[in-house]
C-alpha cells in the first residue's frame, strides 16, 4: 500500500503548490523544446514528491526487524569487467536519481563489487551537527551494508580524500562518485536545449590515475524492483589539455543521460538547476 499511500499524499501537497508547480513545468519544457518525455510535463512537480515520500518509506523499511530485500537487477557489468581487466580501477559515475543513493550500492554489492564511495558530510539530508548525528546516519548506516569503504570529502582540504580514492583505483578497486554541481570546479555543458553544470571532480580523477569513467542510472520500476544500468566507458582523449579532456568526458555523459533523463523525468531530482536557453524577448 505505500506506493498508493505517497502518491494521495503527494496529491494534498499539491494543491498548495500549484503556482510553483506551474513555473517548474514551463523550465522543464524550455529544457526538452521539441523531445517528448513519457509522462506530461504537469504532472513532474507532483511525481516528484510521491518518489521521494516512497523513497524514505523504503529507507525506513530497511531497518525494520528482519530488513528488506529489495528485488535489483543490474545491466551492463561487462563494461566494469573489462575496466577491470586493464588493470587501473573504475570509477562510477552515479546520476542522481530518487532511490539511487542505496538502491544502486545494493545493485553492484549484490553483483560482488567491492565499492568505495565517496561522500559529503550533509550527504543525505543535513550538513548541521544534529543532522550529521542523528537524521543522516538513518540513511548512511543503510550504505554502509554494502560498500568496502566510505570515504568522506574534507572540506578545508579535498587532496587526503582524493589520495584514497587514488589509492584504491592504484589498486585496481572502484570508486563511486555521484553525479552533481556540488563542489569548488564545476563546467557547463549541453544538455537537452539547455546547460547543466557538472563537478569537475570524477574525470580529474580519471586523468590521475588512467582508471576509465563509467555512467550508473538506477531506475525505479513500477511494480517495485530496481534495474540499475551501467553505460559505457566515457571517451577521454589523455593526449589533450586536461581542461579539454575534462569537458570532454562530460560532454559524453550528458548525451549518454539524455534518453534516460527523458524516460525518467520523474526520477531526476535536478531539473530545476538545468539552466534553460536563452529567450528572445
Amino acid at each position: 500500500m505505500w506506493p498508493a499511500f505517497a502518491r494521495g499524499i503527494a496529491g494534498i501537497l499539491s494543491l498548495s503548490r500549484r503556482g510553483s508547480q506551474k513555473k517548474a513545468a514551463a523550465a522543464i519544457r524550455a529544457i526538452c523544446g521539441q523531445r517528448s518525455l513519457t509522462m506530461p510535463v504537469e504532472t513532474l512537480p507532483r511525481r516528484h514528491t510521491e518518489m521521494y515520500l516512497l523513497e524514505c518509506m523504503y529507507h525506513m523499511r530497511c531497518h525494520r526487524p528482519g530488513r528488506w530485500s529489495p528485488k535489483t537487477e543490474l545491466h551492463g557489468s561487462e563494461y566494469l569487467d573489462q575496466a577491470l581487466q586493464e588493470g587501473n580501477g573504475a570509477i562510477l559515475w552515479v546520476t542522481d536519481f530518487i532511490f539511487y543513493t542505496l538502491m544502486s550500492k545494493v545493485s553492484l554489492s549484490r553483483a560482488g563489487y567491492k565499492l568505495m564511495h565517496l561522500s559529503r558530510p550533509g550527504h543525505p539530508f543535513s550538513d548541521s551537527r544534529f543532522g550529521r548525528h542523528f537524521l543522516n546516519p538513518l540513511v548512511v548506516n543503510l550504505e554502509l551494508r554494502y560498500l568496502d569503504a566510505r570515504v568522506t570529502i574534507d572540506e578545508d582540504s579535498t587532496a587526503k580524500s582524493m589520495r584514497a580514492l587514488l589509492r584504491r583505483l592504484r589498486s585496481n578497486g572502484i570508486v563511486t562518485i555521484t553525479v552533481g554541481d556540488e563542489a569548488r570546479q564545476t563546467r557547463l555543458v549541453p544538455f537537452l536545449d539547455g546547460q547543466m553544470a557538472l563537478a569537475t571532480g570524477a574525470p580529474k580523477l580519471a586523468l590521475a590515475s588512467g582508471a576509465p569513467i563509467l555512467p550508473v542510472f538506477t531506475l525505479y520500476r513500477d511494480d517495485g524492483h530496481f534495474d540499475t544500468h551501467i553505460g559505457p566507458p566515457l571517451a577521454m582523449t589523455r593526449d589533450d589539455p586536461a581542461d579539454e579532456a575534462v569537458l570532454q568526458a562530460m560532454r559524453g555523459f550528458a548525451e549518454q543521460f539524455e534518453p534516460y533523463a527523458l524516460a525518467n523525468a520523474h526520477l531526476w531530482r535536478e531539473w530545476a538547476a538545468l539552466i534553460a536557453p536563452a529567450t528572445n524577448s
